[in-house]
């Protein structure tokens, strides 16, 4: 081989020296990033199987028309029609109705809102990925704090706020021979919206829109920390609920003091597809985590290790050629 060949190999040898290098680099950041959330999505799934399994073991069944002292403290199981003697109301804004077993104000505040969108360009080691944050005044509940922004300036909202959300029980309100507390409703995952009209605005000194009873001037020109109010009903149904029992109530059992259990649902429903239904959320969530991070590994470092591979092809092409 002459001094030319000779040169010409060894800086093949060392540009694909450092592209191997560059794409070993890139192919374990990518491996390290999709490992990450495939451990995550599968550790999560781990973790909520062995919370889920430890209750269907723990748990008991309760007669609903007695409290049976001897299950106290115990995670229990229970069936039974929820009754009230006289309706929930919301006194604050004069709201009521006959049928409510349980009420709930949500209260929803005009302000800023933070999105993000991740755009991607590039391919292989040079591809890229930016997160744009929108910002936008939408209603919703709660108060979000604007401090936790990415972009805080000229997106501030209020510290604080005028009313609040409640749920409220109406007056011997009961699961069969329970008691019926706040908890239990909020635990509820969907509740009907309670229809409202102009009289129900009128009591609460605000403007119907669209069912939503604003309590400010404009319903049409809202200004940041302007408020707005409707409300979710419970009817007289028979709930499925499994939770500990206290001394004729219901408390979230513990377990984990991390992830506090008290599952309830409109209908009969035995234990065992109150937890199904848990299981099933966190087996899409972790799924579809482990899943992207999979994916991730896969095609990511793929167009990666391609240019690599040619590259040696080449080069070994190259050099029997001139054997």
């Amino acid at each position: 081989m002459s001094t030319s060949q000779s040169t010409m190999s060894n800086v093949l040898k060392g540009i694909i020296a450092i592209k191997a290098t560059s794409a070993l680099a890139v192919v374990f950041l990518v491996l390290s990033c999709g490992g990450g959330l495939a451990a995550c999505g599968v550790g999560g799934m781990i973790w909520s199987n062995a919370l889920w399994r430890a209750a269907l073991e723990a748990v008991e069944e309760a007669p609903a028309d007695r409290v049976d002292p001897s299950l106290d403290g115990e995670l229990v199981h229970v069936v039974a029609q929820a009754t009230m003697n006289a309706p929930a109301g919301d006194e604050l804004f004069m709201m009521n109705s006959d049928e409510a077993v349980g009420l709930v104000r949500v209260i929803e505040t005009w302000q800023w809102v933070e999105k993000t969108e991740t755009t991607s360009s590039g391919v292989g080691s040079n591809r890229r990925s930016t997160t744009n944050y929108v910002y936008r005044r939408d209603w919703a509940e709660g108060l979000i704090d604007s401090s936790t922004f990415h972009h805080s300036d000229g997106h501030t909202n209020p510290p604080q706020v005028e009313y609040q959300g409640l749920t409220v029980v109406g007056n011997g309100a009961r699961l069969g021979a329970y008691t019926l507390s706040p908890a239990v409703i909020d635990a509820l995952p969907t509740l009907d919206e309670l229809p409202l009209d102009a009289t129900d605005a009128r009591r609460a000194e605000g403007e119907l829109s669209n069912n939503r009873i604003h309590l400010h001037e404009d319903p049409q020109e809202p200004q940041l920390g302007d408020q707005r109010l409707f409300y979710r009903v419970l009817s007289p149904s028979v709930l499925s609920v499994m939770a500990v029992q206290d001394d004729g109530h219901f408390r979230a059992w513990e377990h984990d003091p991390s992830r506090p259990v008290l599952l309830a649902h409109q209908g009969s429903m035995t234990a065992t597809e109150l937890v199904w239904i848990e299981r099933r959320k966190a087996l899409f969530v972790g799924g579809l985590v482990a899943s992207i991070g999979g994916a991730f590994c896969c095609f990511a470092a793929l167009p990666t290790l391609i240019p690599l591979l040619l590259l040696v092809v080449v080069f070994r092409a190259w050099s029997r050629s001139k054997t």
